[in-house]
């Protein structure tokens, strides 16, 4: 069964790829690998946030890792392409357009996966000092605040020093 949620998320991951690939193609051009570029940007923001909520839930979780993690993200994302088109630069003279992609994709794609990792991990910590601050009276919203927010903390919150936000002075 496993085997099937694998296929199925590459081939969702797949068919997203080389659809959003050809849309920014089309906008930005073809003199420039700006489709990998993107997808790739894309996929480390969706890998970051993933992860930043579920980091120590996905093997309790094998079907997520295997549909969302394993096959759509390894469907969507492109670094066989990348490689490729890297090597094509090179091969067409277009050394700095090659360098220029082997920086652009490494660079933005670290940046997009630890951003939002520490983004969710604000947004976490908003929540829960809304929590600690509704009274009783505004139960609804209080569950819902302390909901989101021991949601996205998770998991990975608590391993940072100094912040236990559900204890905070």
């Amino acid at each position: 069964m496993q085997y099937l949620f694998v296929f199925l998320g590459g081939g969702l991951g797949s068919v997203t790829r080389f659809f959003l690939s050809n849309l920014v193609n089309q906008i930005f051009g073809i003199h420039f690998p700006h489709g990998t570029l993107a997808v790739n940007v894309i996929g480390s923001c969706i890998i970051g946030i993933l992860f930043s909520i579920n980091e120590h839930r996905l093997d309790s979780i094998p079907i997520f890792r295997q549909l969302i993690f394993i096959g759509f993200l390894g469907g969507f994302t492109t670094f066989s392409s990348f490689s490729l088109e890297t090597m094509t630069l090179f091969l067409q003279a277009k050394f700095i357009s090659a360098i220029l992609n082997v920086f652009l994709n490494l660079s933005l794609c670290l940046v997009a996966v630890n951003f939002l990792f520490f983004w969710n991990y604000l947004i976490a910590k908003v929540f829960l000092k809304a929590c600690s601050r509704i009274t009783n009276k505004y139960f609804p919203q209080r569950l819902l605040a302390c909901y989101l927010g021991g949601f996205i903390q998770y998991g990975w919150l608590w391993r940072f020093p100094g912040f236990n936000l559900l204890h905070q002075n």
